[in-house]
Formats: structure tokens, C-alpha cells, sequence
């Protein structure tokens, strides 16, 4: 699949992952303090009154929001990434989980997702087209949140749904960049227990 998403990211947050203030009730790991309330004419991000933040599309196709942190070198190929993601209004093509990868210069990065279908995604963005990596079903799986988690060993990452490892995929540009969350397409998604951690 080429060329998905079609216009530039709406946000755009890089910071040390050691600089991130250290909050005791924080639901969004490394991520708390980076992302803040706000409303544009694509998205609007709010936080949830129990946890998480609201990322809302009401009706720009195809647009994409993220945000991501570094990780000290040190971590990189080590790494375990979680977030917990609910569609609560998609559209089949909507997105919503993990940015991994993240390079600016050139830009590029890997999407693992929960779609708006139920499926779970792994796409990977380069030179402004979208490919499709990787693509499997949750089945009768019911509805509700879906924790994604991405396993780095060294440079292969092991791709987990509700802590099940699913798939692995490794290349030379796996196992390094930032990382962080993303949503894409229309819809209004709850992300929720973000985390970077150490892969035991």
C-alpha cells in the first residue's frame, strides 16, 4: 500500500527521554508532560477524565498526529514499548498504537496499530509513501481496549497483542530511533499506559 497518509503531521514532540518529569500517576509513561491539550481544525487532544488522553478526527481523511521521545543510546535493541488503544469511533481505515523508529532526517518510521477494523497493522513510512509490512486479525477478540506492545531484540522486533507474541520482523533499521504514539484517519481513539521499559 502506497502513499496512506497524505498530509504532514499536525504534532510534532521530541525530548530526552531521561528530561521527561518523573510523575508518580502518570498513565502515558515518558510521554506525560509532553502531550497537552489543544484543538486545530484536524485534531483535537484532550485528556480522559480516568486516565489517557481523547484524540479526536471528526473528518480530515487521512491526516496523522504523533508524538514521540528518545530512548538513551544505550537502551536501543533493548527496548519494550506498550500503549493501550480503544477505537471508540474509526472508520476500517482509522489508526491508532505505537510510532517506532522515528528518524527526521530523512524522515521516516514504522506504524504498529490497531485499525478501525480490528485488524493490527505494521506499516512503515519512507519518502512520503506508506507500505503495509505486516497485517493479521484479531478475530472474536471483543471490543474494547487492545494493549500493543513492540519487543526489540537487537535489530528484530517481536510484534505482542494483549501480551501474545504475534510475529517477528527484523532489518537494519529496527532496534534504533525514538518512539513514541501515533493516531491516523478519522475517529476518536483513547490511548491510555504508555511505556518504555527494558525488554526482560
Amino acid at each position: 500500500m502506497k502513499t496512506v497518509l497524505k498530509t504532514a503531521p499536525v504534532a510534532l514532540m521530541l525530548v530526552n527521554f531521561l528530561a521527561t518529569p518523573a510523575v508518580a500517576d502518570s498513565s502515558m509513561g515518558p510521554l506525560n508532560g509532553i502531550i497537552e491539550e489543544r484543538a486545530s481544525d484536524t485534531w483535537t487532544i484532550r485528556s480522559a477524565p480516568r486516565g489517557g488522553w481523547y484524540f479526536e478526527n471528526p473528518g480530515s481523511r487521512w491526516d496523522i498526529t504523533y508524538y514521540y521521545v528518545n530512548s538513551p543510546p544505550s537502551d536501543e535493541g533493548k527496548r519494550e514499548v506498550t500503549v493501550d488503544v480503544a477505537m471508540l469511533e474509526a472508520e476500517p481505515d482509522s489508526l491508532a498504537g505505537i510510532l517506532y523508529g522515528f528518524r527526521d532526517q530523512p524522515r521516516s518510521y514504522y506504524l504498529y496499530t490497531l485499525g478501525g477494523d480490528r485488524s493490527v497493522n505494521l506499516f512503515y513510512f519512507e519518502e512520503g509513501n506508506m507500505e503495509r509490512k505486516m497485517q493479521f486479525q484479531l478475530g472474536d477478540m471483543r471490543d474494547g481496549p487492545v494493549q500493543l506492545a513492540l519487543r526489540e531484540h537487537g535489530s528484530e522486533i517481536a510484534l505482542l497483542v494483549n501480551g501474545d507474541e504475534k510475529s517477528r520482523i527484523g532489518n537494519d533499521r529496527m532496534g534504533r530511533g525514538a518512539v513514541g504514539v501515533v493516531t491516523a484517519h478519522v475517529g476518536r481513539f483513547h490511548l491510555e499506559n504508555f511505556n518504555v521499559t527494558l525488554a526482560k
